[in-house]
């Protein structure tokens, strides 16, 4: 049976696996938190080789220390470990540290990281164990190891992105600037006192021009997502409260459709404000736009394991079953679409699954459901520093 130390471990491993599979800058910093707190251990300093026989620390536990050790530092011994590595493509091992300073306590590790490089992991241990024991810590390093090459590799590719990105944000704000010159010039021939049917094509040129300016914003904050991650600033807020204000705005916005709120919970949750406003603002305007009744039905609940249960209905919606997948597809159903983007669909699940949420889409006779789950505990940890954090504290 389970107990609950191992369930938080793997919790841990899947939160630092998640961490390096981002490449987040914090990864070596929170990958020595996690030994430190796991291990019982003073402190954990992580060092990557930056020339030969030169390391530079680029990671450590946030514990507190009586032992001072520089930013960089070299091993003794390390033509032995280059040796080691032509002939078998391969170093493990525990080392000894140039450093100026005597602790019992203290113990090495050396890795490879990859063919030209390696890694020295500094170790303080509150009591140094055997060297049978201290054996043991190297298959922990080998997963260290393995975690680091994710998070390298998934960095480098981040490091490539910047220059994609950076020409489709540059075209994204040139086309904006044209559009609102369209906006301008639209507004001036307005003025200008057109006929009818001059008229009629002015304001569908406008629609047109609402829709690709409102897609630009969605395509600048998707990419936003991708490059940068998303901010999520969690508070404790009254679920049943946010309801009320979210539906007075958009019974505002959408006076000819009627929207029902079901099943909902007094209860307080813990998540971002905004993005949930965001995410159900979307799904309502999704399923207004497509219910031929005008009828848009809300059934909101908590459930015991603190996830936000959202189905948004589109009563008598305006699309078949088989439709169904085409609402992926950026720009898809445009002839239905009034009040989202072609991109929102899109948006919408990206900021979903950053969240650690679910969104799918259902059809149940006539009508679409668009179900959201989303992970609303005062438990739900920003990072792994809160997970170990919240373990010490518990031991």
């Amino acid at each position: 049976m389970l107990n609950n130390i191992k369930l938080h471990l793997f919790d841990n491993l899947n939160v630092l696996n998640k961490f390096a599979k981002q490449g987040k800058p914090s990864f070596p910093d929170d990958i020595c938190v996690f030994l430190s707190n796991e291990l019982n251990l003073k402190n954990v300093l992580l060092f990557e080789e930056v020339s030969e026989n030169n390391f530079k620390q680029i990671g450590k536990s946030s514990n507190p220390d009586d032992i001072t050790i520089q930013n960089s530092i070299s091993i003794i011994d390390y033509t032995k470990f280059k040796d080691q590595f032509s002939f078998e493509g391969k170093v493990l091992s525990e080392c000894k540290i140039d450093l100026n300073l005597d602790s019992d306590n203290l113990h090495a590790v050396i890795f490879n990281l990859n063919k030209n490089k390696f890694c020295v992991a500094i170790i303080l241990h509150k009591i140094l164990p055997a060297i049978e024991d201290r054996q043991k810590y190297l298959a922990i390093f080998e997963f260290v190891k393995s975690q680091l090459l994710i998070w390298q590799n998934e960095d480098k590719i981040k490091l490539n992105k910047p220059a994609e990105n950076e020409l489709v944000f540059s075209s994204i704000k040139g086309l904006e600037k044209e559009i609102k010159t369209i906006n301008g010039l639209l507004t001036l021939a307005k003025e200008e006192n057109p006929t009818n049917g001059v008229n009629k094509y002015l304001d569908q040129i406008k629609k047109s021009h609402q829709f690709i300016s409102a897609s630009l914003d969605d395509l600048n904050e998707s990419l936003s997502i991708q490059s940068k991650g998303l901010d999520h600033n969690k508070t404790s807020f009254g679920i049943k409260l946010f309801w009320d204000n979210l539906l007075a705005k958009k019974l505002e916005e959408l006076p000819n459709c009627k929207i029902q709120l079901h099943n909902v919970s007094e209860k307080e949750i813990s998540f971002d404000e905004k993005s949930l406003s965001k995410i159900l603002n979307i799904a309502i305007n999704f399923s207004a736009d497509l219910t031929e009744s005008n009828e848009v039905l809300i059934q909101s609940s908590i459930t015991p394991s603190n996830k936000l249960h959202v189905s948004v209905i589109s009563k008598n919606a305006k699309i078949k079953s088989e439709e169904l997948i085409s609402l992926q597809v950026p720009f898809s159903k445009r002839e239905n679409i009034k009040t989202i983007s072609g991109l929102s669909i899109q948006l919408i699940q990206q900021i979903v699954l950053q969240l650690n949420g679910t969104i799918n889409y259902i059809i149940d006779g006539n009508d679409i459901h668009t179900n959201i789950s989303l992970p609303v505990g005062n438990d739900s940890p920003k990072s792994v520093h809160e997970i170990l954090k919240n373990k010490s504290a518990a031991d």
